[in-house]
């Protein structure tokens, strides 16, 4: 009844019964639909920012993990090891320089979320080579021969990229040495001071062993990298992918 008292003794007409409409209706119906959508992405924003805060605290232990590294082994930046999450989180990669070439490098890529309590390392080593050989990038994925700490051994080939968008005029080529208990690696590791790589042969064909020389590839064929400290950057490096799945764990439940 008394929505109906703003129209007796006055003349109806469609705007007035519009308006009237509009305000008996339809604001306060778009007010409680627009306060339901606010509270929504309240309950959603909760929900980010506890996941943000998860990740937040991730970072803060990896930059502790750093301050610790310095404080309890300085030697581990003496003698160049980098520790560092890769960008997706599913790896810590561990690396140091050459001392014959600087820019070909030893890693390690300790697995996360592998099932394994982080106890999987994949050892690998790269060579930058000028020779700019026609066939280089079909070398992804071959086998290649090499003499290591007083053994020869054979590797794949796991990725051969071109470096002219860097300036530098050729090849990265990277070979795994496969994938390792990451403490019996360590205990390996430790017996040796050195890891040292002379390239020896480069398989077109493993079954039937045809392939090139190495120096057909390589224009440098040897480096070597020293192992002290490496059991240390190693267990850190495990150390900070627990603390990842931790956190991993948490933001599932």
């Amino acid at each position: 009844m008394l929505a109906i008292l703003p129209f007796v003794g006055k003349k109806i007409t469609g705007l007035g019964v519009a308006q009237w409409i509009w305000g008996c209706f339809l604001v306060p119906f778009i007010s409680i639909i627009l306060w339901l959508t606010i509270g929504h992405i309240i309950v959603i924003g909760s929900g980010v920012f506890g996941k943000r805060v998860a990740v937040e605290n991730l970072i803060r232990n990896i930059n502790i993990y750093k301050s610790e590294q310095k404080r309890e082994a300085p030697f581990l930046l003496n003698e160049r090891w980098k520790v560092s999450p890769s960008s997706k989180l599913d790896y810590i990669d561990v690396s140091t320089d050459g001392t014959i070439q600087k820019g070909d490098q030893l890693r390690f890529y300790v697995s996360v979320g592998s099932d394994g309590g982080c106890n999987s390392v994949e050892h690998l080593f790269t060579f930058y080579t000028m020779t700019k050989h026609p066939n280089i990038l079909q070398t992804e994925g071959k086998k290649i021969a090499f003499r290591s700490m007083g053994k020869l051994r054979v590797s794949d080939i796991k990725l051969v990229f071109s470096t002219d968008h860097l300036m530098l005029p050729g090849h990265m080529v990277m070979v795994s040495s496969g994938l390792y208990d990451l403490d019996k690696h360590i205990g390996f590791l430790r017996k040796h001071k050195h890891h040292d790589v002379k390239l020896k042969y480069v398989y077109a064909d493993w079954e039937k062993k045809e392939g090139w020389e190495a120096s057909e590839y390589f224009d440098i064929l040897e480096n070597s990298w020293s192992l002290n400290g490496v059991d240390v950057a190693l267990n850190k490096a495990k150390q900070m992918c627990l603390k990842i799945e931790e956190t991993v764990s948490l933001l599932k439940k």
